[in-house]
């Protein structure tokens, strides 16, 4: 490969993947793309490489990929449906000056993305030392009781009523205070007997509790069923739900569930053995405090979440009308 070049993908298993562009503006050494890619190189004087790798990453492309390829997602891009793609080429001044306008925005959404992972470090930090009371939170300083899981929760085995077997069976928790951990809990009528879930209950996946399957069920959600291979957990007194789901949450305590894991090939990890792990417990308003203010972190995030979703929705909607002609830039 060399400087200014295009590689696109050229077949994936994922569909939405195909015909994705990198432009590679500079090259540092030697490079090779694989078979699984085409390699395009700019040729012409009337376009800005740049302008071209802004345009081929912009939607308008892949609806052209898929009038071109038959109405529908195409399996593989080849170099003669990649040849047929058209380009509106306003004057190289003009095409300079959009490439500034998206790149000002692309920087602010990167900055946006910067200061996510950032925050998300932090945060991951602080639970890592706050969580086993390597750091104190201020104006607390009595000793954490040495407990077991087992004294904090109970599992809810309330069996499910006839007539609510069929409602909410399939559901999938979004779970609170850590980022990308989800799963879903997705039953079979009448496989095994269900029981009701409420709101507020701890609950994890057998399976893959040790991945990060692990939550509070939300309000919207009070009610469903699952059966045992997802169990539910009420809290006992002097327990804050929110500290003993961050308490669960912290990366470097999923080598402590594997430990307990038990079966071979797909382990699980039973709730008598979960009650068997040793935990140490602070005060409720200690608990408290901890929990308000990861809770902090975790708005800090959804909000600049929410803030780099509204960029990128703008800076799309520009690209559609900067790219097409709709509205031109004076130079």
């Amino acid at each position: 490969m060399q400087n200014g070049d295009f590689v696109f993908v050229r077949s994936n298993g994922n569909k939405e993947l195909i015909g994705r562009v990198l432009y590679a503006k500079k090259i540092h050494g030697k490079v090779t793309h694989s078979g699984f890619t085409i390699r395009a190189r700019n040729q012409s004087n009337e376009v800005l490489s740049e302008y071209c790798a802004i345009f081929c990453s912009s939607s308008l492309v892949k609806q052209q990929f898929m009038t071109k390829g038959g109405g529908s997602s195409i399996s593989n891009l080849n170099q003669k449906l990649l040849s047929e793609i058209e380009i509106p080429l306003p004057p190289l001044k003009e095409q300079k000056e959009i490439i500034d306008i998206l790149t000002t925005w692309a920087k602010a959404i990167n900055l946006k993305e910067t200061l996510i992972e950032q925050k998300k470090d932090q945060k991951k930090g602080l639970m890592q030392k706050l969580l086993v009371g390597e750091i104190r939170m201020p104006g607390f300083y009595e000793e954490w009781d040495n407990k077991l899981i087992g004294d904090l929760i109970i599992e809810s085995k309330e069996v499910a009523h006839e007539a609510d077997l069929n409602k909410k069976i399939t559901v999938k928790l979004n779970l609170k205070g850590i980022e990308k951990r989800s799963f879903s809990a997705i039953e079979k009528e009448g496989a095994t007997t269900q029981y009701l879930r409420k709101a507020g209950q701890f609950i994890y996946g057998k399976q893959n509790l040790h991945k990060g399957a692990l939550g509070l069920i939300p309000e919207e959600l009070d009610g469903f069923q699952t059966s045992t291979d997802i169990p539910a957990f009420d809290f006992r007194d002097e327990v804050n739900p929110l500290w003993f789901y961050y308490y669960f949450a912290r990366e470097n305590y999923y080598t402590d569930l594997e430990k307990i894991s038990t079966g071979t090939g797909s382990k699980r990890i039973q709730p008598k053995n979960l009650y068997k792990l040793p935990i140490k417990v602070p005060s409720l308003a200690e608990q408290e405090a901890i929990s308000r203010l990861l809770s902090t972190f975790d708005k800090e995030i959804n909000l600049l979440k929410k803030e780099s979703k509204e960029y990128q929705k703008q800076r799309k909607a520009l690209m559609q009308t900067l790219l097409t002609g709709k509205i031109r830039v004076k130079v």
